[in-house]
């Protein structure tokens, strides 16, 4: 279910310019991870808590795919159905982008469908066409929540009364805080955020994020903690 990768490595300044002509054909067959803040924005969009489409529309960290089908699960008639806050991978197509050793940012070409209609072509770069597909915010996230996690993992390391395992990074007396409720799914912890704080849940992405973020760095620094703080 991977993406097949071209053997070509563009930089952020390199020739490369796509036009979409809505075909579909890149939404079928795909595994297209999700990560927290795509979580937020694609449950506001359905109007539904992360809870909630964690459980209807994940597998895992992944989209689910239509019943007996290949399509994604967001693929209606007319295209996505939540193109204005589709993930970041799918802004990112027919471009993959990894960071090599030294921390330059890079980027490679997908394969595409053999029925694609998509037009290629070098009229831009590579930085224009990030630009074009909004992923400014997607990117300042991501960035965001992996300093996090590498801060979580570092203190789960050190700390022996912490759990090391790849699921659990906090332990207390009553329970396991599993990583994948608690990260992945936003809404719940920011929830207990704001009664710790006293303020009211945001409504907007923006900030919802920023809770967030303020949340799990306060849980990891051991300022608060969401199973046996009383509020």
């Amino acid at each position: 279910m991977g993406m097949g990768l071209k053997d070509t490595i563009r930089t952020i300044d390199a020739a490369f310019s796509y036009q979409c002509h809505a075909c579909n054909k890149c939404c079928h067959g795909k595994g297209i991870q999700v990560n927290p803040y795509e979580t937020m924005r694609l449950s506001s969009h359905l109007k539904i808590t992360t809870t909630q489409f964690r459980h209807y529309y994940l597998k895992g960290q992944f989209l689910k795919h239509k019943e007996n089908s290949k399509a994604c699960i967001f693929l209606g008639t007319k295209g996505c159905t939540v193109h204005k806050d589709r993930p970041q991978v799918c802004r990112l197509y027919p471009l993959g982008r990894f960071r090599r050793d030294s921390g330059e940012e890079v980027f490679t070409e997908l394969f595409p469908h053999p029925e694609s209609k998509g037009v290629y072509g070098d009229s831009a770069k590579v930085k224009d066409y990030l630009k074009t597909q909004k992923v400014g915010s997607y990117l300042k996230a991501e960035k965001s929540y992996l300093k996090l996690i590498q801060k979580m993992a570092k203190a789960a390391w050190h700390d022996q009364s912490r759990s090391k395992s790849e699921t659990a990074f906090f332990k207390s007396e009553d329970k396991t805080i599993k990583y994948a409720d608690w990260v992945l799914d936003p809404d719940p912890v920011i929830e207990k955020y704001c009664q710790w704080k006293t303020i009211e849940f945001p409504l907007k992405i923006a900030q919802k994020l920023k809770l967030h973020i303020e949340a799990l760095n306060a849980w990891a620094d051991g300022k608060w903690n969401p199973v046996i703080d009383n509020y």
